[in-house]
């Protein structure tokens, strides 16, 4: 048997009493409440405050050797190139060799069609033939102007001729004689034109001046060359190319420390993860700026002897500066470290590692791009050891640098001891950091 329920809507004063806010000593009341659980809080935690617990991260001190260097980028070059050139003008007959071809001393390039050449050699040497046969000519006549002076002399001592004569046969013979000496000279011109044509005739073939390889070419069969102003360039060649030159330019904060015969390395892109060796030659004193920024052209020596490298590859090198080997060595991040407060330490989250920040550029030695302690050569740093659970800061003299680790001079480690290098901040002090960043 089902039961049928009436729904009987409110009254208008039930609906009035449902929408009206509470009095106004139920809000205080509301309030106080509120105020007193803050408060209540608020002793609590003053009262109990949350224990932060650390853990020091520490590394050990060792022997090992300490590097400065460097860094740099610049371009291969080959150790010698030479512009080959035309001595005569003409039209290019052949070619004999292209781009990358091998040659050595000697070897034939290019030939010029020797036609114009041959020619001014069959003029010069009928212009020498022709001087010679002035010279015979010329000898004669002096010899004939020599046998009449003697006659006349002759006469002249007898009383036969008079003294006019002779005046006459003398100047017949210094003719002579220089037409003869003018038939030598112009002897000697022919002569000359002659050696000429034949240079050029056999200049018409160049050769290799050095061994190496032809970096260019620079000129086609059938190509006409005009030598008259300058000589024109035909060919460049590269000395071998087993030994290459590699250009690179040293900021002016590093090259106070480059200098010749020191030892370097470089990688090129289109050798990944392979390291090449280099060794300085020379530290130019010029420098050269562009956009404010100085550098110093420095060359280094490169064995090429796998062929691997080209000229023109872009090159990122570095250069020991100066080497300590089987020093004791302090990790650069315990010299970086610095203690943190309870109240720092609880404002982190869980598992922060806490160190103090690289000061500055870096130090001595150089390197860009590497961090490295600014304590100077001989200077004083500090660094932390854990004694009996509690830090313990120890004043050491250092030296050199190489980014990771630092020489130590003197000072209360030895080889071994663990130097506290940052914290780990436990479970404890991060919730504890939480509730008081919610609480704030």
């Amino acid at each position: 048997m089902s039961t049928t329920q009436t729904f009987t809507p409110p009254t208008a004063e039930q609906v009035r009493r449902d929408i009206e806010p509470p009095s106004g000593w139920a809000m205080r009341a509301v309030v106080l409440l509120g105020l007193g659980a803050a408060v209540a809080a608020g002793v609590f935690f003053y009262t109990n405050p949350a224990e932060v617990e650390t853990s020091y991260r520490t590394a050990a001190v060792d022997r090992g050797d300490v590097s400065t260097s460097a860094v740099a980028t610049g371009t291969l070059d080959p150790t010698r190139t030479v512009t080959v050139g035309a001595e005569v003008s003409g039209v290019v007959a052949e070619v004999f060799v292209d781009s990358n071809d091998e040659v050595v001393v000697g070897t034939p390039l290019a030939r010029f069609d020797p036609q114009t050449v041959q020619t001014q050699l069959t003029l010069a040497q009928a212009k020498l033939a022709a001087s010679s046969a002035s010279i015979r000519g010329a000898m004669a006549s002096w010899e004939v102007s020599v046998t009449e002076r003697e006659r006349v002399e002759q006469l002249v001592s007898r009383g036969v001729a008079a003294r006019a004569e002779l005046d006459t046969a003398l100047a017949s013979e210094r003719k002579a004689k220089a037409d003869l000496d003018r038939a030598r000279a112009d002897s000697k011109q022919s002569q000359a034109s002659v050696d000429e044509a034949k240079a050029q005739l056999k200049t018409a073939t160049i050769t290799s001046p050095i061994a190496g390889v032809v970096f260019q070419r620079l000129v086609e069969p059938g190509q006409t060359v005009a030598s008259s102003l300058q000589s024109p360039e035909l060919f460049v060649i590269a000395e071998d190319l087993s030994r290459m030159t590699l250009t690179i330019w040293v900021d002016e904060a590093d090259v106070g420390m480059v200098a010749a015969e020191q030892v370097a390395t470089f990688e090129v892109a289109a050798w990944p993860g392979k390291v090449f060796e280099a060794r300085v030659e020379r530290v130019s004193v010029a420098p050269t700026s562009v956009d404010n920024v100085v550098t110093y052209a420095t060359e280094l020596s490169v064995d090429n002897g796998e062929g691997l490298l080209r000229p023109g590859m872009t090159a990122s090198a570095l250069i020991v500066t100066q080497r300590r080997e089987d020093v004791l060595r302090v990790p650069n991040a315990a010299l970086r470290f610095a203690p943190i407060t309870k109240d720092a330490a609880a404002e982190k989250p869980a598992g922060s590692p806490l160190v103090q920040a690289p000061r500055g550029r870096g130090g001595r030695g150089g390197g860009k791009g590497k961090s490295k302690s600014d304590t100077p050569v001989g200077g004083r740093a500090t660094a932390y050891v854990l004694r009996d659970g509690e830090l313990t800061a120890l004043t050491l003299r250092v030296g050199q640098s190489d980014g990771a680790f630092t020489e130590l001079l003197s000072g209360d480690l030895r080889a071994g001891d663990e130097v506290v290098v940052g914290v780990d901040l436990g479970g404890e002090a991060a919730s504890a950091g939480a509730r008081r960043g919610g609480a704030s």
